[in-house]
């Protein structure tokens, strides 16, 4: 028996010490001795202190993040939302020394300014392959691919969007897909998102139940209302030209309110794109020329005199 505990510890002691892992030894004494991978001792500290507890989170982080947190967040998935200028990868594992190749290992990559669904199998699906049934500890990490450039992640259920109100309101950024599930959700819409020339458009989609849309200029509570609509599911509604052209170098921002029942729908704000003329293809010759008007009414471009139709063919 004396002889068993000593087998017991010496084995005990050849292993790794996580529990010791400070600042000043995890580098030499794990890291570079185990051949861990880059981000291991981040890892390892920052979970000591950052907690994931429930979706949904909003965090917003200038470089790679670390959280402890628990298999039951993610196994019903998840949809993500990243404001940016770079892309964010979400990676989600078991331990800290984990990379690609371990066996409980998911990335996923959220484009800058853009959303992403996680499906409820993503998670699911890898811990069964693996033989891992019930809650286990994971380990998730959000890694902007530029340090230093500030990125707001919200994580929430999947088919779930993050409520936004006039007190948090979330900015409507063209193509970027958000799920509205709940009663009443108020987004802004900045001048810096309206196109030099086209159109804006609003898509009401994924649902079968219409939504009431209500502008608002200047103020997201208190604005004057500019225009207001039921909005239908999969038919667009473009925005008045007149007011995008009034909105247009500004500085006051447009509020687009949703109100609806509150089952899961999806909102995407696209551009109108300009359908070309023959004037639009024309191309403004290097020689000096000039737009005519005949005394038959017929309108001709001349240069050089030659005369041309407006779509370039010679008279």
């Amino acid at each position: 028996m004396k002889k068993f505990h000593t087998i017991i510890l010496a084995a005990m002691m050849a292993l790794p010490t996580f529990a010791q892992i400070t600042e000043e030894n995890c580098m030499e004494d794990y890291q570079l001795k185990y051949g861990y991978p880059s981000y291991y001792c981040d890892c390892e500290l920052q979970i000591k202190k950052n907690r994931l507890g429930a979706l949904p989170f909003d965090i917003t982080i200038t470089d790679t993040t670390w959280y402890k947190s628990s298999s039951g967040i993610m196994l019903d998935g998840c949809s993500a939302y990243l404001y940016s200028d770079c892309d964010v990868k979400m990676v989600v594992m078991q331990n800290c020394h984990n990379d690609a190749s371990a066996k409980i290992y998911k990335e996923v990559v959220v484009q800058s300014n853009q959303a992403r669904d996680v499906e409820p199998s993503a998670i699911k699906d890898l811990m069964e392959q693996n033989g891992v049934s019930g809650s286990i500890a994971i380990r998730i990490g959000i890694m902007p691919a530029e340090v230093g450039k500030e990125s707001r992640f919200i994580c929430c259920p999947y088919n779930q969007g993050p409520k936004s109100t006039c007190e948090d309101c979330l900015p409507l950024l063209r193509n970027m897909v958000f799920v509205s599930s709940e009663m009443e959700n108020v987004y802004a819409l900045t001048p810096s998102e309206i196109p030099a020339e086209n159109g804006l458009k609003i898509e009401w989609f994924q649902t079968v139940y219409p939504a009431e849309l209500t502008i608002r200029k200047g103020d997201c509570a208190n604005g004057a209302v500019v225009a207001t609509t039921m909005i239908m599911p999969d038919v667009p509604f473009e925005l008045p030209t007149e007011l995008l052209n009034e909105m247009r170098g500004g500085e006051e921002n447009l509020y687009l309110q949703f109100l609806s029942t509150g089952e899961a729908a999806r909102i995407r704000l696209s551009e109108v794109e300009k359908i070309p003329t023959g004037c639009d293809n024309i191309t403004a010759p290097a020689t000096k020329a000039r737009l005519v008007l005949g005394i038959n009414g017929m309108l001709y471009i001349e240069r050089d005199g030659v005369r041309y139709t407006l779509t370039g063919n010679r008279l």
